[in-house]
């Protein structure tokens, strides 16, 4: 008899019975985890512990007479009495649910505006926050006490550039003074 250590438990594995406390070895006839370490401990022939039942001359002998072939569902024989049909299914009330209900142990995944995964899930509690803008911490661009550095459209909106707004001009139109050559833009929807 040896005992075998597994984390916090503990089984009994008898060689001499075939018999494990797990009860796995006796179920199935092959060595459980605790068998094998058992085994390996004492240095002995793993094939001497399995159930002759899975042995090759054994499959073979029980397959000899081989298994008649079976007909297709068109031929099997009518039962009697009143069709079956499975139970009707009942409209729940209120709006059915989309997610999956998650288990116990399972973390809830954030998701991106658009839809994708974001990380881990963790939150960003105890992280230094830097800002975009100076590079300094504990503030982010939005606080920031310094004014916006150059080189930066943050804020602006589509088609605005630094030297202001693009209202009163047509296609290819340009501002006073621009360097930039005349391009036509043709958008195809």
């Amino acid at each position: 008899m040896v005992e075998v250590k597994l984390g916090n438990s503990a089984f009994v594995v008898d060689l001499k019975n075939r018999t494990c406390t797990c009860g796995a070895w006796d179920l199935s006839g092959l060595p459980c985890c605790h068998v094998l370490s058992a085994i390996g401990l004492m240095r002995l022939h793993l094939e001497d512990y399995v159930d002759p039942f899975y042995f090759v001359p054994t499959v073979a002998k029980v397959y000899k007479v081989g298994i008649p072939c079976l007909v297709g569902q068109q031929a099997w024989p009518r039962a009697e009495g009143y069709p079956i049909y499975p139970p009707k299914q009942k409209k729940m009330p209120g709006r059915p649910k989309k997610k999956r209900r998650k288990e116990a142990g399972e973390l809830e995944k954030r998701l991106h505006r658009d839809g994708r995964p974001s990380g881990t899930g963790m939150s960003k509690k105890g992280v230094l926050l830097h800002c975009s803008n100076c590079g300094s911490a504990g503030h982010n661009v939005r606080k920031c006490p310094n004014p916006q550095t150059g080189g930066s459209n943050r804020g602006r909106g589509r088609g605005q550039q630094a030297g202001g707004s693009t209202r009163g001009r047509g296609i290819g139109q340009q501002a006073e003074g621009s360097t930039r050559p005349k391009v036509c833009h043709l958008f195809m929807c």
